[in-house]
């Protein structure tokens, strides 16, 4: 328990301050790349992700009444950051019970704006540390293997591989207080 929460506590320490630039592991199946993207392009990824996680098809009247009342009150408030948790609907709890208040949706090819250069190039880095297509196929052939590549446009996720943004807060563990926010611009599988 004790080596558990020390781990815990080292990895929250290096990702509030990182230092290096290469990638770092708090768990076996996860890698943490903290500079990987500049913080523009921070910006501008996670503005276009969550327009799509706010977009009609994905949230409710409510929910974008809630959003459009918590803008109204607060005119000052960026456009391309996180609003407060009481300005979104969240889902209340995942299948498997491991998550709770976050809110998901799966990336297909033509959601994201290809004209946005900033966006393309941000995306790119993030691509480039996937696995190609035969890393991942399983009885391909080379013939295969040369149709599977990037989706039809640069800002389309691999062909091979299915994109999820994922944004979720993290409440602190005595219920008070707004906790941690944090979006999963790629959660990835095979498809």
């Amino acid at each position: 328990m004790r080596r558990t929460l020390k781990l815990l506590q080292d990895s929250s320490r290096q990702l509030q301050h990182p230092t290096s630039s290469s990638p770092w592991s708090p768990h076996p199946g996860l890698r943490v790349h903290s500079s990987l993207l500049s913080t523009s392009q921070q910006r501008v990824v996670l503005q276009h992700s969550l327009a799509l996680l706010s977009s009609p098809s994905r949230t409710t009247s409510h929910a974008r009444r809630l959003a459009r009342s918590y803008l109204k009150a607060h005119p000052d408030h960026p456009r391309d950051t996180f609003l407060p948790p009481e300005a979104y609907e969240f889902e209340k709890g995942h299948f498997d019970g491991v998550i709770t208040g976050y809110r998901e949706m799966l990336v297909r090819p033509g959601m994201l704006p290809k004209d946005d250069d900033e966006l393309v190039h941000a995306l790119a880095k993030v691509y480039s540390l996937l696995p190609p297509a035969k890393a991942v196929a399983s009885g391909s052939t080379p013939d295969s293997q040369a149709d599977s590549s990037m989706g039809e446009h640069l800002v389309d996720p691999p062909d091979h591989l299915i994109m999820h943004l994922l944004e979720h807060v993290e409440r602190m563990s005595s219920g008070k207080g707004r906790g941690m926010r944090s979006l999963m611009v790629c959660s990835l599988t095979s498809r």
